[in-house]
């Protein structure tokens, strides 16, 4: 009973609230564009004098944001050594796991995507990480991981690349098992 009274408090609420006068008349239009994808980094252009290692933070940074959702620094580690260049990032929660997972996909095409226009990278992995609570201590777990050959970024159109992809196209693939398809 009591959300069949809020919610006709709500409605009548919201009716009421479009009643008034158009006040829009009186106030000249503003021309913003915003991005509202997070893979939208139509904008963003790097600065290919930076090494490749602070290249791709400040593209995380810009693109992605400092911070996840739940408040913790983004960019874990980004390291560019004789093994390749390796990036790992906290994830961002969201209402499920299959939700989480298609979130990590879909920013790792566009970090793929982004780097894909560095030079001199022989191997590139991104991964990422969570917490999880094991014998009452938190630790943080690798849950995702994705590593590609140089040449092989290059040659992928990452903007038409489908997140199914990942685990036959990739050198090497990791999900952790709650992550995996429901």
């Amino acid at each position: 009973m009591k959300k069949l009274i809020f919610s006709a408090a709500l409605v009548l609420s919201l009716g009421l609230a479009g009643c008034g006068g158009d006040t829009t008349k009186d106030k000249p239009k503003e021309n913003k564009t915003e991005a509202t994808d997070s893979n939208n980094n139509s904008d963003f252009v790097s600065d290919a004098s930076l090494p490749n290692d602070l290249r791709v933070t400040e593209y995380i940074n810009k693109v992605l944001g400092e911070k996840t959702n739940t408040d913790e620094t983004r960019v874990v580690s980004v390291t560019n050594d004789a093994e390749g260049l390796t990036v790992l990032l906290n994830i961002d929660e969201n209402l499920s796991m299959k939700l989480i997972r298609t979130s990590m996909l879909s920013d790792a095409r566009g970090l793929f995507n982004e780097i894909s226009q560095y030079e001199n990278l022989s191997v590139v992995t991104i991964g990422y990480i969570d917490q999880y609570k094991l014998d009452n201590k938190t630790n943080d777990v690798r849950v995702m991981s994705i590593k590609f050959d140089a040449d092989k970024i290059k040659s992928i159109d990452w903007d038409k690349y489908l997140n199914d992809n990942f685990e036959k196209d990739a050198k090497s693939y990791f999900i952790h098992p709650d992550f995996k398809e429901d």
